[in-house]
Parts: structure tokens; sequence; C-alpha cells
């Protein structure tokens, strides 16, 4: 069964699973789409990793892959959780913060190959962001959705998301 973490600067709120799951809010607007049912495991802010040459996908975190891998931790201190993996000789750490003044959610993925050979890692992320207040989430999903925009910024290091339409002000 999972571990719960909580990470928060007190209106920024990140919960986290041992395996990876989990929801982010920003006072009462959640981030990404909650879920606190039997579900509760399959939402979150995710990274794949594949590696084409040897047909391989998996995640740092065991959730949305289910990949074990050779070594895994998971440890929590310091307003940070950190996932730590390796598999198939490739070591992965994913360290999860939020900004102790501003209301950012952070997550640092670094890799290292650990093989006798050069890997080609293809890395990819993904989550239900909905930028909503739950009630208005759970009404009219599909449309909701429709408003949302998203930018890759700081050289493409970062995605920022964002609502566009101009009756909502959060």
């Amino acid at each position: 069964e999972a571990q719960w973490n909580f990470l928060s600067n007190g209106t920024y709120r990140v919960t986290l699973s041992s395996a990876g799951a989990g929801k982010s809010r920003f006072g009462e607007i959640d981030i990404t789409r909650p879920n606190d049912g039997v579900l509760a495991e399959a939402n979150g802010i995710f990274f794949c990793l594949s590696d084409s040459e040897r047909g391989k996908t998996w995640s740092p975190t065991y959730m949305p892959t289910r990949t074990i891998g050779d070594k895994s931790s998971v440890s929590v201190g310091g307003q940070a959780v950190i996932y730590e993996k390796t598999y198939e000789g490739v070591a992965s750490v994913l360290t999860v913060v939020v900004d102790p003044a501003a209301p950012v959610e952070v997550r640092e993925l670094t890799l290292t190959n650990n093989r006798t050979t050069a890997a080609t890692i293809s890395v990819g992320a993904c989550a239900e962001v909905v930028l909503a207040r739950p009630e208005e989430a759970l009404t009219h999903q599909n449309f909701q959705n429709l408003f949302l925009v998203s930018e890759a910024v700081f050289d493409g290091s970062g995605i920022v998301v964002s609502r566009s339409d101009s009756r909502n002000n959060d």
C-alpha cells in the first residue's frame, strides 16, 4: 500500500504517494485532477522514459508504468520528495519540491547512464491539468479543458499551463 507525503508552502500544496501518483493544488484551485477514490494512484504528474534501441519503457517512479527497477527508493525530507530508481542500467533521480515563497512546484529529473555503452533515452511528461475549482472540474470536464493553453518556457526545459477564458480570472 502506498504511503502519502505532503509538500506545502501554505498556499500551494502537493500530495505525493510513494508510487509517484498525487495531486497539486493552489488555494482552492486544483492544478491537476484529484482522485481520492480507488483510482488515486492513477492521477498525477508523471515522467515516462523510453529506450527504443532496447524496446523498454519505464518511469522514475512506480506509476504510471508499474516498473519496479533493479533498485528503487523514496525519501522525504527538507520539503522534498526524492524518487531514485535504476532500471536497465540507467539511474534516475526525480526530485519534487514546492518553492517556499511562490506558488510553484518544481520537478527535476536527472538521468545517469551506468551502462558500458551509450544510451539514447526519450523523456516524456504527462498530467491531467484542470486549473479549476473542484465543483467546476466535475460538472463540465471536457468543456473546462477547452480553455487550457500550454507553452514551453526556459528554452524548452519547462512547461506553463494557463487558462485562456476571460471570464475566469484565477
